[in-house]
């Protein structure tokens, strides 16, 4: 949802709901009542790690803006105050508006938002754009993979897969390439420890080391399930093992 609201949405509608979200925030301060109370601070009642909020939506004219809510009791927790949110992964939710930050679960930005593209956290790290280049941070903030990707996908099982003109590759979560970027695709994610990769216009499969256990001789692939895998070869279709061979 994210990635197709805040990458087409253009400048005027940008500024548009910047500006109505000030209004708003304005006005909301403007009205009599007793003092604010403090944040509340992790451990106590109102931060609750384990609350479950659930996205909602509101709409302000012909703008929608999301919040966040109690998923059993319907409380509003983060008013609807963004262009964009993600789900709460990993306690912090991606939220944007003209750029793209981090809430904690009671609507604190403890990431700031200047990226220009933001996906959830996952293993500790969170995907992030900035002036067409991408790379990971963690849940202080701190860049620890340097933007220097076109492209990247989330971490799973230790591992991500990230993109450099047309070649793909593997890192690790720290930056290290584990698959060189000489690929030309790749699954978005290991299955049974083994990612199916093309090289040269053929598929076969490596593992988390970089080796290649079953050779790319295939037409075509998918990942592998309970240890066997659906591959085309010379126009025909069967399964093989995690050891390349074929399964009658």
């Amino acid at each position: 949802m994210f990635n197709q609201i805040l990458k087409n949405m253009n400048l005027k509608l940008f500024a548009f709901l910047t500006f109505l979200v000030s209004v708003i925030t304005v006005e909301i301060q403007a009205q009599p009542g007793p003092p604010q109370k403090k944040t509340p601070q992790k451990g106590t009642k109102a931060y609750d790690n384990t609350r479950l909020l659930a996205i909602y939506s509101e709409d302000f004219g012909s703008a929608k803006l999301y919040g966040f809510k109690d998923s059993l009791t319907g409380e509003i927790v983060i008013p609807a105050g963004y262009i964009a949110v993600e789900p709460f992964t990993e306690n912090l939710a991606m939220v944007a508006i003209s750029k793209a930050g981090f809430i904690n679960k009671v609507g604190d930005r403890v990431i700031p938002m200047t990226y220009d593209y933001a996906e959830s956290f996952s293993e500790g790290l969170a995907y992030v754009e900035k002036d067409n280049k991408s790379g990971f941070i963690d849940k202080t903030g701190a860049i620890v993979i340097p933007l220097i990707y076109d492209h990247a996908g989330t971490f799973k099982e230790g591992l991500a897969w990230v993109k450099n003109g047309d070649k793909f590759g593997f890192i690790n979560q720290k930056g290290e390439i584990v698959i060189p970027i000489e690929f030309n695709s790749c699954g978005s994610r290991f299955s049974d420890g083994l990612i199916w990769i093309n090289k040269d216009g053929k598929w076969g499969y490596m593992d988390k080391t970089g080796q290649t256990i079953i050779p790319f001789i295939y037409d075509d692939v998918v990942g592998f399930k309970d240890g066997k895998a659906a591959v085309k070869l010379n126009g025909e279709n069967f399964f093989i093992d995690k050891k390349g061979t074929r399964i009658q």
